[in-house]
């Protein structure tokens, strides 16, 4: 709190002189401490500290030492030995763990929210953070007659997973800020206030380079030279770091849009087809062994934003994936149920197919949920392809017996508008498997509900009325 007296003006340069110490003690104290528990609370009061205080140089130290922490490979990672019988639940035990959360606290802590985001922070973190996760890349790609003498120069996934989710942190506050010109009713009515606003803009821009050195285009760079790597990264045979490098891509394509994902599209459909070519075969990663699954739902988030952005990309990885001389597998399914979900339609050009292919009983489950989002591609349920399709669906039906995966495939037909098919896996397959009278209730609650809505999306506003009884019966048996 500031000052409200003179004596209180006096002692604020003595508090300021001993934050300044204090900051420097723990950071000693940090980086000898023999517990990384130990070492992860000096850094959590030296960066609570810098949030507190809101000084820049305090803020802006903090973020350099956790980035300068988390991109030396001197540190010994201990995710993979067993924690001794003493130690303490709370304890981190990995200090690449514990610092990359420190660092997420950091950048959302300070920031807040986009409006209020501290630009030239957010630039500076991302410079350095995109030069950390590019060098630590580098020294993973490399071949086997440029291997480094020094092994400790080789990244740890702790390292990597850690830098990659600091990144998307930075990324929620990366998203193009509206000209105060365009947000304000009155610049269009007066050109000469558009203009005043515009050079206040460059000049806080320019006092923004002046401070950090950094301008807009290094920033630019610093952003494409971290998803270049991202989309290297996604060939990695650890599944941590896959999950990692396609959660940034993801939220960097959904906020970034088409222009943003073009460069990349090349790259991360090489990496899904790498994938999808591996016939039942894993992808060794020292002492375990992570399946081609896996593998396939961490890029599904990748592969749905791409997907929403580029009909080509979709149309593409379809036609792959049909074209496949093998039975579809498992990725596969998965693979298409992600472009149904952003592009129902080219993936019902090719549903055929994965009809005629798929065989194994396994597989049913996914099929049924790619054919209830192709739903989406057409306006009305009574059209005559999704007559057809509700046929086939029922059909398939029949094979699954799971009460939880029945539940999912009727909550997915709910999303998906396919009241006709929720309605009838409620009534049929889940209401006589209810064991108390609440899941009773329930279900029928659910089942009268998907009723009113098939009646009004086959008939329109004129089956309003016939749906009526069926929402006041839901109601009613959600009350009792």
């Amino acid at each position: 709190a500031a000052p409200t007296s003179a004596a209180g003006a006096e002692d604020s340069p003595m508090i300021d002189g001993a934050l300044i110490h204090l900051r420097l003690a723990l950071q000693s104290f940090a980086m000898g401490a023999l517990s990384v528990c130990d070492a992860s609370a000096a850094r959590r009061a030296v960066v609570n500290i810098a949030i507190t205080s809101g000084h820049a140089p305090f803020i802006e130290d903090a973020a350099t030492n956790l980035v300068g922490t988390l991109a030396d490979c001197r540190d010994v990672c201990r995710c993979q030995l067993k924690k001794p019988r003493n130690s303490s639940p709370a304890d981190p035990g990995c200090s690449y763990n514990a610092c990359g959360k420190l660092l997420r606290d950091l950048i959302l802590r300070h920031n807040g929210s986009r409006h209020y985001a501290d630009e030239v922070f957010t630039r500076r973190t991302l410079v350095l953070v995109s030069a950390a996760v590019v060098s630590l890349t580098d020294s993973i790609v490399v071949t086997p007659a440029d291997v480094r003498k020094d092994k400790n120069a080789v990244a740890g996934i702790c390292q990597l997973c850690s830098l990659l989710g600091a990144a998307r942190s930075l990324f929620f506050f990366l998203l193009p800020g509206k000209a105060l010109v365009d947000s304000k009713p009155d610049a269009a009515e007066n050109p000469e206030i558009g203009d005043v606003e515009a050079m206040e803009i460059g000049r806080d821009g320019a006092c923004d380079e002046a401070v950090t050195g950094m301008s807009q285009e290094d920033q630019n760079e610093a952003r494409d030279a971290l998803l270049k790597s991202s989309v290297v990264l996604l060939n990695h045979p650890d599944i941590r770091i896959v999950k990692a490098a396609s959660s940034l891509l993801s939220l960097a394509f959904a906020y970034g849009g088409k222009d943003d994902a073009t460069p990349d599209i090349g790259g991360i459909y090489a990496a899904i087809k790498g994938c999808l070519q591996e016939e039942g075969s894993s992808v060794e990663t020292g002492p375990a062994i992570v399946p081609c699954i896996k593998r396939i739902n961490a890029l599904q988030g990748v592969v749905s934003v791409l997907s929403r952005h580029s009909t080509d990309f979709a149309d593409m990885l379809m036609s792959q994936l049909v074209k496949s001389d093998s039975s579809p597998r498992e990725p596969i399914l998965c693979t298409a149920l992600s472009i149904s979900q952003s592009r129902p339609r080219v993936v019902a050009k090719h549903l055929v197919d994965l009809f005629q292919v798929v065989k194994k009983p396994s597989q049913v489950e996914q099929l049924i949920a790619v054919c209830l989002s192709c739903r989406l591609a057409n306006y009305f349920s009574s059209e005559e392809p999704m007559l057809e399709l509700q046929q086939r669906v029922g059909s398939l039906m029949e094979s699954v017996k799971d009460p939880w995966v029945l539940f999912q495939l009727s909550r997915h037909a709910f999303c998906t508008s396919n009241f006709a098919v929720a309605e009838e896996i409620v009534s049929t397959h889940l209401l006589k498997g209810a064991t108390s009278e609440q899941s009773h209730l329930f279900y029928v609650s659910v089942m009268l509900t998907a009723r009113a809505e098939r009646v009004i999306s086959e008939k329109g506003a004129l089956g309003i009325a016939q749906a009526l009884p069926s929402i006041e019966g839901a109601k009613s048996h959600l009350r009792s």
